[in-house]
């Protein structure tokens, strides 16, 4: 998934960053929905993927290397929907409160959304 910022240069968290990830719970493990990335909860993941990061007409656009994750309730609900109709029938999403920690990289996006080079997922 992509994340279009306006940021050319990702921030560093001051402090941890509340925030709400998206995951599919399947057998006790929590994959994400587009890169069947498997996280744990309440311990700090980082994403060790190459990053993927292009300028496209004065925007940022960030497809690899971060956890995308939303903002704003709200937002989360609206990308619950799209993704119910990309995704095969019958699969189940969860919402999950997660944290940017301290001293991570992020970048905000155009969508009430984020991505940053790590993220912790609560239960």
């Amino acid at each position: 998934m992509c994340l279009y910022s306006k940021q050319k240069v990702p921030l560093i968290a001051d402090k941890d960053i509340e925030c709400y990830k998206i995951l599919i719970p399947v057998d006790g493990k929590l994959i994400t929905p587009y890169r069947d990335f498997v996280f744990s909860t309440n311990s700090i993941v980082e994403d060790e993927a190459e990053e993927h990061i292009d300028e496209l007409f004065g925007t940022t656009e960030i497809s690899s290397g971060f956890f995308h994750s939303f903002r704003t309730k709200e937002r989360v609900i609206e990308e619950i929907k799209i993704l119910q109709r990309k995704l095969p029938k019958g699969t189940k999403l969860k919402v999950f409160k997660a944290i940017v920690p301290k001293g991570s990289a992020y970048y905000i996006g155009q969508r009430f959304d984020m991505c940053s080079k790590a993220l912790i997922i609560k239960e």
